[in-house]
């Protein structure tokens, strides 16, 4: 490609082609979910072929790149909305994959999304319901030791409730044959944050000097676990 002839684009050009915001082109470029610039002026001033944009926005939007769904529309002020999604790769135990989303205050981009099959804990509990039995158990793949509750993936058709009641059988068992699998590398860090406040509403009051809270926020003491535990029975996500 010849890129004196071509005709070239700047940020602005191609944030307005696109119909998005110069900032979602530049958080593209970062992530590596769009063509690379063909030219850079300085440090800050990036240049893209033309017809290589217009080629990769056809590409995301041709069917057999990108799986649209219906026209979403909010049930909630904060829900994000799903436009389309595409595979980038798709393995037994793991998906990986770009979707288009829309969240409730910004524009349109690119969010990568891994699937993996949906697992069923299962929480043991003593007599008095004081105590709940843990695993200590290995992780290979971020490398650690941590207290786990038993658990594991629910097969295609099973009840997750019945793969609960065979994982608290089986897990524990130190004969148990393990079986392959998926397992992300990522940690959770959990801390403890005092907080006199219990309860924020979206947008109302801020945080010394922080933006408004965009969602509810809520903190749960032991006296409403019994609440709290009617609530999550079902799915959980985090």
């Amino acid at each position: 490609m010849n890129a004196e002839r071509a005709e070239l684009w700047n940020t602005t050009e191609v944030a307005k082609f696109l119909g998005v915001k110069p900032g979602t082109v530049s958080a593209y470029r970062h992530r590596g979910q769009m063509p690379a610039p063909v030219q850079t002026l300085g440090a800050r001033t990036h240049l893209w072929d033309a017809d290589t944009i217009r080629a990769w926005r056809a590409q995301r939007r041709d069917g057999t790149d990108l799986k649209h769904v219906d026209a979403p529309r909010r049930s909630d002020p904060h829900e994000w909305l799903v436009h389309g999604e595409r595979d980038l790769c798709s393995l037994e135990w793991i998906r990986v994959s770009l979707v288009y989303v829309e969240p409730s205050s910004d524009d349109r981009f690119e969010h990568h999304v891994v699937t993996m099959p949906s697992a069923a804990m299962v929480a043991i509990l003593d007599t008095e319901r004081r105590h709940v039995g843990l695993m200590w158990q290995h992780r290979f793949a971020p490398n650690i030791w941590n207290w786990e509750l038993p658990g594991g993936h629910v097969e295609s058709g099973d009840d997750p409730a019945e793969t609960a009641r065979r994982e608290a059988i089986e897990e524990p068992t130190p004969a148990r044959r393990s079986v392959p699998g998926g397992q992300p590398a990522a940690r959770h860090r959990l801390r403890r944050l005092p907080t006199k406040r219990s309860r924020h509403e979206p947008g109302s009051g801020t945080d010394r000097g922080q933006a408004p809270f965009r969602r509810p926020v809520a903190a749960v003491g032991n006296e409403n676990a019994p609440h709290l535990r009617e609530q999550v029975r079902g799915d959980l996500s985090g």
